[in-house]
């Protein structure tokens, strides 16, 4: 059995900001472009903003020493966003179009070192959910299953 997948496409990077175009609906993985230097005790957070809001909310938290240890502090965003748990330290979101309002959003992790929390680094994502994707499954020779939502996965 294989899994296809058709991924969100990236449609500007730079080093400190990536524009996304991500599914309406399914999950999207991010990946903290901030982390450098990987040999030093860290910790990453995972911010959301939404437009026409004040501040940023904290949604998962991850501390880098010799295991990885990551808390989902958000469970539930507004826009129809869920935070799944991932133990390596990406941040997984599950959208649902029927519970979204808006298309877009910017997301940030920041790196801090553990003993003194200073800012490291950090990289924005801006991210677009505007694409509606679709997954085949794979069963055998003559035989694909195609979905609408899950178990699209973007990347």
């Amino acid at each position: 059995m294989k899994l296809i997948t058709f991924f969100s496409e990236i449609s500007k990077t730079t080093a400190n900001k990536t524009i996304i175009q991500a599914c309406i609906n399914g999950v999207l993985t991010l990946s903290c472009k901030a982390v450098k230097n990987t040999d030093t005790d860290y910790e990453v957070q995972w911010k959301i903003q939404f437009p026409g809001t004040n501040g940023w909310m904290q949604f998962f938290y991850c501390q880098h020493k010799s295991n990885i240890h990551c808390y989902v502090q958000i469970p539930t965003l507004p826009d129809g966003l869920t935070v799944l748990r991932n133990p390596d330290g990406n941040a997984t979101l599950e959208r649902s179009e029927r519970n979204a309002v808006q298309d877009h959003a910017q997301i940030a992790c920041q790196v801090h070192g553990i003993s003194d929390h200073s800012l490291q680094s950090h990289h924005l994502y801006e991210v677009n959910f505007t694409t509606r994707c679709k997954c085949s499954l794979f069963v055998g020779l003559f035989v694909t299953l195609h979905f609408d939502r899950l178990p699209c996965i973007t990347n």
